[in-house]
C-alpha cells in the first residue's frame, strides 16, 4: 500500500501529535512567492521534524547531498517545495495559495 504523501505531510504541519495538540514543530509555513513553499522549523523539535518528514518519504529525500536550509538563531527554514518535488505531491492542492500565502 502506497503512502499518502499528502495526508501525511498535513498531518505534520499541523498536528503532529494527536496526543497533544499543542505540540508544533514549525513556527509557520506557507507560500513565500510562486516557487517556494517554506517551513520555518523550530530548533526544539527540529529533529523530531527531520525524522518524521524521513519517515514519511524515506532516506532518499537526503540523496544529492541533504537539504538546503536558511539557520536562523532559533529556526531552520526549508523550502519544502522544492525537497519533495520529486514525491509527486502537489502542495497547492493540500495548502491552497489563497489561504496558506505567507
Amino acid at each position: 500500500m502506497s503512502k499518502n504523501y499528502e495526508l501525511e505531510l498535513y498531518k505534520l504541519l499541523i498536528n503532529p501529535e494527536e496526543d497533544d495538540i499543542d505540540i508544533s514543530y514549525v513556527d509557520e509555513f506557507g507560500w513565500v512567492n510562486d516557487t517556494e513553499f517554506c517551513v520555518w522549523i523550530n530548533l526544539n523539535w527540529f529533529d523530531e521534524f527531520v525524522k518524521r518528514i524521513r519517515d514519511i518519504f524515506g532516506y532518499s529525500l537526503f540523496d544529492e547531498g541533504g537539504i538546503e536550509a536558511r539557520i536562523g538563531s532559533d529556526y531552520v527554514c526549508i523550502d519544502l517545495k522544492e525537497v519533495i518535488s520529486g514525491y509527486g505531491v502537489d502542495l497547492e492542492e493540500v495548502f491552497p495559495r489563497s489561504k496558506y500565502t505567507h
